[in-house]
């Protein structure tokens, strides 16, 4: 049986290039994202690995809570849904 990680988080690049140097990506500032865990920040092939380290076969990726911006204007909120999900979405090709 195969073993499914169902919570697995990260912070976007998009995010992560947008706020270097203390600049908004979306309206958000670097205080979210959580850019210091360096597990949020993998690329494919980091988490992969650490996926095969534990033993887990798949992940079920989504970004990091901060990024669901309900308080946010609508158009704002789905400009960094899409981003988040394009982000996601690239990951499996």
């Amino acid at each position: 049986m195969p073993i499914i990680d169902m919570h697995a988080h990260l912070t976007p690049e998009c995010f992560r290039r947008g706020v270097q140097s203390g600049g908004l990506w979306n309206g958000m500032t670097s205080s979210v994202g959580e850019l210091g865990n360096p597990g949020d920040s993998w690329i494919v092939v980091q988490r992969m690995q650490e996926m095969d380290s534990l033993g887990i076969d798949v992940q079920v990726v989504s970004s990091m809570c901060a990024f669901y911006r309900f308080e946010d204007d609508l158009s704002t909120a789905i400009a960094i849904a899409q981003d988040c999900n394009n982000e996601v979405a690239q990951m499996t090709r």
